[in-house]
């Protein structure tokens, strides 16, 4: 991105001078601004933000997010010759046999070849590759996989062939890529307002179109304001002062949009320097954006300040957060700018960006309208959310598709405070809350604006791609028998006729995907709570997990014990229970560090065939909340056909232990029972 350098203001008016003596300025105790409705402020932006002037710009040089300002057409048919789609023989179809024939070969053809002068007569044909041209009298091309060699080994092909068996017939027309099948001559191909993404430019390069004229995207200034602001490379942020972490986070944003970023540098709480830079900035950018300045306060300025120098269409906005984002517009080359001036708390100024300067960006550079809307999914929520009584919430989340049962789900990034920077990391979608008093309770469906990537499954079995995506699981769960891609399973719309016996194994295949009923014996290992002077809370805590409606499963307790921290007493129980009809038995307490922590060594000392991939996946989840989780040592196998897990003691820890448990228990049982 482009520098106007660390001074306060642009360099064509010198640096600033930063003084706490504030502008004699009176300030309204209440705002004057009607206060609008997020899509009615949206609706505002987008009928003012203009379409840039079109450019013509070689393939290379265009930006990311480019729009194609006129139809683009293809000059010449797509593929320009007959082509063959394998590799193979071309021949007379007439000459090919289901009874098998042997023609003489007269030239082999690749990819690259002119081959219209190469004449093929009946009874011969010519080796081609796939991509090359056909042979002018051909008229059908036979896979080499249907072909064998008339000497030596059949299976092989040799460049010094004189013949070749035909083992198969083949119809007119065959394997062939007709002249302008895939595009035919002037077919328009892309039309204004088509997003250059790399797929269009490969397709324009392959019509051999190398310059397009297309709506450039905006140049964007983005300043911080205020006294109190500092560099953060720079300075230390103390006597009153912070680091500047909103203009770096917003030149971040707009390099990501595919915009060029203009860096306007920090500017203090003055009149004077604010109508200077932003009236300079105005002169050379498409957008300007601020943050800071826009609430009630003394030193809150840049709303007069853009009044003087243009019109403010809306200063204040029905949301939590960024209440205060005002939107103006300067006239300047012949053109109005956009200003948004954004609330300065850090978490707010992102959410506005995303929100306000997202479809300002796509309609200044050439999207159709409707493409300017965010997109937009509904998630289910992973946890009970607070809600607003009066304003809506756009909510920071972490989006995840969990399995294909759950679909999306959305999970809170925590403390929704507006100045807590914090909850923008990782986030990847705004939950639209609504305003109301109470709770909106977990498991509820709401509207989410997508704000980047949608993150991959935790849970490795739920991946397309299982081996790649989940080598921590380790072998046993990740071999071929085990690797069996749910999502292909519930995939809907795609319909194909097999027989009886073809549909019998798929539904055998298949058969994790149903509602596993899982039978479970739940095992409390601690002395306190056996002698009655601890209440058993880790037990009643699996349960009430296990009883969960929002599960992929139907859990059934049937067993209940508690035992003292006796690797005697833990054996023999569990042992009797796995003879007993128990598909899973979970432990809870003795695997810290303790003189009477004993379970793991117990268990493991009956265990048939250990699982560590299990037993790594639970230490890694508590990872994520503790570094005190590598004082646990869980366990876990299987004895008979009942699988065994250990958690810790601590509800918490069960808690924490469970979430990565949960997505494996169907497939597990599944493949115990056979």
């Amino acid at each position: 991105f482009q520098s106007l350098g660390k001074a306060s203001v642009s360099p064509a008016f010198g640096p600033a001078s930063f003084t706490t003596k504030q502008d004699k300025m009176q300030h309204f105790r209440k705002s004057t601004f009607p206060m609008l409705s997020v899509d009615d402020a949206l609706s505002i932006v987008l009928q003012h933000s203009e379409q840039l002037e079109p450019v013509t710009l070689p393939l290379l040089d265009i930006q990311k997010g480019s729009c194609l300002a006129i139809n683009a057409a293809c000059p010449d048919p797509i593929p320009p010759f007959r082509a063959s789609i394998m590799d193979g023989y071309a021949l007379y179809s007439e000459d090919s046999s289901d009874e098998g024939c042997i023609l003489e070969v007269v030239a082999r053809i690749t990819a690259g070849i002119d081959s219209e002068k190469i004449a093929l007569e009946r009874g011969q044909c010519a080796y081609i590759t796939t991509g090359a041209m056909l042979p002018p009298n051909a008229n059908a091309v036979i896979k080499i996989e249907d072909t064998e060699a008339c000497l030596g080994d059949p299976s092989l092909t040799n460049n010094e062939e004189k013949a070749v068996k035909i083992l198969k017939k083949v119809e007119e027309g065959k394997n062939i890529r007709q002249k302008g099948s895939d595009i035919s001559m002037g077919q328009n191909i892309l039309k204004s307002g088509d997003e250059l993404t790399p797929s269009e430019i490969g397709l324009l390069a392959t019509c051999g179109i190398s310059r397009v004229t297309v709506f450039p995207m905006p140049i964007i200034g983005i300043m911080s304001t205020g006294n109190e602001i500092v560099e953060p490379v720079d300075e230390s942020a103390t006597n009153g002062k912070i680091r500047d972490s909103n203009r770096y986070a917003l030149l971040s944003y707009v390099k990501s949009m595919g915009a060029q970023a203009v860096d306007l540098g920090i500017v203090p709480d003055s009149s004077g320097h604010l109508e200077r830079s932003i009236a300079y900035a105005a002169d050379r950018c498409d957008i300007i954006i601020t943050t800071g300045g826009v609430s009630m306060g003394e030193a809150d300025l840049l709303k007069t300040i853009i009044e003087s120098l243009g019109k403010i269409h809306f200063g204040r906005v029905m949301m939590k957060p960024g209440k205060p984002t005002t939107f103006g517009t300067i006239r300047a080359n012949g053109r109005n700018k956009l200003l948004f001036a954004l609330p300065g708390n850090p978490a707010s100024c992102l959410v506005t960006a995303h929100l306000f300067v997202t479809p300002a960006i796509k309609k200044l550079s050439g999207h159709v309208i409707e493409n300017c809307a965010h997109s937009q999914v509904d998630v289910t929520i992973a946890q009970d959310l607070p809600l607003d009584p009066e304003r809506p919430e756009y909510h920071r989340a972490i989006v995840s598709c969990e399995s294909p049962e759950q679909g999306l789900v959305g999970r809170s990034t925590g403390n929704q405070m507006s100045c807590k920077l914090l909850s923008m990391g990782k986030a990847n979608g705004l939950l639209c809350l609504p305003a109301m008093s109470g709770f909106l309770k977990a498991g509820s469906t709401v509207r989410c604006i997508l704000i980047g990537e949608i993150k991959p499954p935790s849970n490795p079995l739920h991946s397309f791609h299982q081996k790649s995506a989940g080598f921590v699981f380790g072998d046993e769960f990740l071999s071929n028998e085990g690797l069996l891609n749910e999502s292909v399973a519930t995939c809907s719309g795609h319909h194909h006729h097999h027989s009886h016996d073809e549909r019998a194994a798929g539904e055998h295949e298949h058969s994790h995907l149903k509602r596993t009923k899982i039978k479970v014996a739940l095992l409390t290992i601690s002395d306190r709570a056996h002698q009655g002077v601890y209440e058993d809370l880790s037990g009643p805590c699996i349960e009430s997990l296990l009883l969960d409606q929002a599960l992929s499963f139907d859990a059934t307790v049937t067993l209940k014990s508690i035992v003292p921290d006796e690797p005697e007493e833990i054996k023999r129980l569990i042992l009797e229970w796995s003879r007993k009809d128990v598909d899973l038995i979970l432990t809870s307490g003795g695997t810290g560090f303790g003189r009477r922590d004993k379970t793991p060594e117990a268990i493991k000392s009956i265990l048939e065939r250990e699982a560590p991939g299990i037993a790594l996946a639970l230490l890694n989840k508590g990872l994520e909340h503790t570094p005190l989780a590598v004082l646990s040592r869980p366990v876990a196998g299987t004895v008979g056909n009942a699988l065994i897990v250990t958690f810790p003691g601590s509800t918490k820890a069960i808690k924490e232990n469970f979430v990565a448990l949960v997505p494996l228990l169907p497939r597990i049982v599944n493949l115990l029972q056979g």
